[in-house]
């Protein structure tokens, strides 16, 4: 039996009935997420690492009908559930040589994580921020991800640079980075998923003869920090020559911190205009608060210097 509980309702049951359970070790909190956005979430306390389970992942199924005491069951399943492999990794983490195997980057908004930015290891791109994970799989594709914060550097005696050096070697060997029309990573997703239909399959098949190919969607094979993608030039630029041999100019959409998008550059200011109103209406309406990487800017790649910078608006923004 469905039930019309608000959110809030929600939280303030769920916590009281952990709170009976006490036994369990289960914890309530506040996670601060990127950018600046706070989650509930449920931890196991006494654990030095251990998956968090977010409490609005279950209020649907609590709204459906679902009873507290069973997604109780279902929190536990998750927070409990750390692999030995990952134990050991984390373990080692005190010892630089072992954690710098796991180093990658990844970029955030600059602005909206001042308070983050103070406690961890980071630098400026562009108006944007790169931070430093310890990323390592734990099972069926999910990634466990630590930042590094501030007090590690002087821990493992090494330096910023250091770190962003070990974390782009890291991230060619590790995450393989691409560029797809973003047709045919629509079709590979709906493919995954198993909905994708023949009618789908036709018109991602005519689309591949067609010329539109404006859209190209550049992320890690991984999905994840994907948007660190815009460290490497190289992969712009053959990006480029692939799809847009004409062009010597790419216009890079924020998508989110998963993955950019990019077409050839505008001809015209007013396109320009036009997309980043679409970009900040899409953050508004469809990217999570947290996946959020840019309001405020577009940014461009160029062939010709192999950089990647902000597009300058000549007039005022809509």
């Amino acid at each position: 039996m469905s039930n019309n509980i608000s959110y809030e309702d929600y939280v303030k049951i769920l916590s009281s009935e952990i709170e009976k359970s006490s036994e369990r070790g289960l914890s309530v909190m506040k996670v601060t997420k990127n950018n600046n956005t706070m989650l509930d979430a449920v931890v196991l306390e006494g654990m030095n690492i251990a998956p968090v389970a977010y409490i609005h992942d279950f209020y649907e199924a609590f709204k459906s009908g679902k009873a507290i005491h069973e997604i109780i069951e279902d929190i536990m399943l998750i927070v409990s559930n750390v692999p030995e492999s990952v134990k050991e990794i984390v373990a080692k983490m005190d010892d630089y040589k072992e954690a710098s195997k796991y180093i990658l980057p990844a970029i955030i908004n600059y602005e909206k994580n001042q308070e983050y930015l103070k406690k961890v290891v980071h630098r400026r791109f562009l108006d944007l921020a790169v931070v430093y994970k310890i990323a390592f799989d734990v099972d069926d594709g999910v990634r466990g991800v630590l930042t590094i914060p501030n007090f590690e550097l002087e821990q493992w005696c090494v330096t910023e640079e250091e770190l962003y050096k070990k974390a782009i070697e890291n991230a060619r060997k590790k995450d393989e980075f691409s560029a797809v029309p973003i047709m045919e990573l629509c079709y590979d997703i709906l493919s995954h998923n198993g909905v994708h239909t023949e009618e789908e399959a036709r018109l991602y098949e005519a689309s591949k003869d067609t010329s539109d190919k404006n859209f190209i969607v550049l992320s890690s094979d991984s999905r994840q920090g994907g948007a660190s993608v815009l460290l490497f030039t190289d992969i712009f630029k053959n990006a480029l020559e692939k799809y847009y041999p004409d062009s010597k100019k790419l216009l890079i959409l924020p998508s989110s911190i998963q993955e950019v998008i990019a077409m050839p550059y505008p001809d015209d200011e007013e396109s320009i205009k036009f997309l980043k109103e679409m970009v900040r209406e899409v953050n508004e309406t469809v990217v999570a608060e947290e996946e959020v990487l840019s309001d405020d800017s577009l940014y461009f790649y160029d062939v010709e210097t192999d950089k990647i910078g902000i597009v300058e608006m000549l007039k005022e923004d809509i």
